[in-house]
């Protein structure tokens, strides 16, 4: 989650660290499916991280986790 968080914050250099970690976490419980993410969860959540600048929405403010974790699932097709 942290991984992600700093590819928010490459993202998006002007919101707050606690902002993005705030929306790191709304976004990674979409993948978790139980208490503790599973191997395959863990494969998304780096993907994810790796594809930030395509996946999440050029404004901050518009960022959707469900949305993203359907662009997740397509980039994946």
């Amino acid at each position: 989650m942290l991984a992600l968080a700093n590819g928010l914050n490459q993202l998006y250099p002007e919101q707050k660290p606690e902002t993005l970690q705030d929306k790191a976490r709304e976004v990674a419980t979409f993948f978790q499916k139980e208490r503790f993410a599973t191997k395959k969860e863990l494969l998304k959540m780096t993907q994810l991280t790796a594809d930030c600048s395509k996946v999440f929405p050029p404004d901050f403010a518009s960022i959707v986790p469900k949305d993203v974790v359907k662009a997740v699932s397509n980039n994946n097709e």
